[in-house]
């Protein structure tokens, strides 16, 4: 073999061999961010907080009846808000999952139609909504080709600030329903056992101590998937700002490191639904 030829196919193979080993060292950014991506997909924990506020209002005592059932209202804007945020983040993670594995998506369906009703919805829930516009907008206009090309930092870099605002705004949204949740269970206890006392039938007594008894499991479960899917977000938010720190050093052993001190939470929010 020429010489030449020779000196040119190793240096080829060991440029290769050192590209091979860049894309094998974005794997844990690519399990973090399909571990945030699967975390953010399951809205069911943001979802409880309607049927929750719909039960109570109907429990409410009759001076609150009115205000309990506008908050039913606001609610379920609050929701489709919540769970659109929600579907944003979870795409952002999905596209920083595929280009850390060397793969695009193509993301502008899905996009757009976030971005559509995100606007018909108007300006509900502003901490949520402003920051799920301007990273589900920058999804959109990103030429996927070019970010493949520049790979994953491009995108950490342009979309940190919305998605750090986002997840903080998402976790105070869970952080309420948990927190809403718990006098839920205090007012349950107090409108069934009032309802009991006002009954001289043993059978009507129990039955409504099995319906007391059902409610308070119901809320205290979704009370505690509100508090995963809160420090899950809390996790997620972490884990971005040390994606954003380490952007020019992605292949890194220290953020390999830090990524992995947040998996435990994550998982344990996206396996909980």
């Amino acid at each position: 073999m020429n010489p030449t030829a020779w000196g040119m196919n190793r240096a080829a193979s060991a440029a290769l061999l050192l590209l091979l080993g860049a894309c094998t060292n974005l794997t844990a950014v690519s399990t973090f961010a399909t571990l945030g991506s699967n975390a953010t997909s399951n809205t069911t924990a943001i979802d409880s907080h309607l049927p929750a506020a719909q039960e109570r209002a109907r429990m409410a005592s009759p001076e609150r009846i009115v205000e309990r059932k506008q908050q039913a209202i606001q609610a379920a804007d609050q929701v489709k808000v919540a769970d659109l945020g929600m579907k944003t983040l979870s795409l952002y993670f999905a596209v920083l999952a595929q280009l850390s594995s060397d793969k695009t998506i193509d993301v502008k369906s899905s996009a757009a139609s976030i971005a559509g009703s995100l606007k018909s919805l108007g300006v509900i829930e502003p901490t949520i909504s402003a920051p799920a516009t301007s990273l589900i907008t920058l999804l959109l206009t990103v030429p996927l080709d070019v970010w493949r090309q520049e790979a994953s930092a491009k995108l950490i870099d342009g979309a940190n600030e919305y998605v750090l605002k986002l997840g903080v705004a998402l976790k105070d949204f869970a952080e309420n329903t948990a927190n809403v949740y718990d006098l839920d269970i205090s007012q349950a206890n107090v409108y069934y056992r009032d309802l009991a006392t006002r009954s001289t039938d043993p059978a009507i007594r129990v039955m409504l101590d099995e319906w007391r008894v059902q409610h308070i499991m119901t809320y205290a479960k979704a009370r505690d998937q509100a508090k995963v899917l809160a420090q899950a977000l809390t996790q997620i938010v972490q884990g971005q700002s040390d994606l954003y720190d380490k952007r020019t050093e992605l292949t890194g052993a220290e953020l390999r490191r830090l990524l992995a001190r947040y998996q435990d939470d994550i998982f344990s929010a996206a396996k909980l639904f």
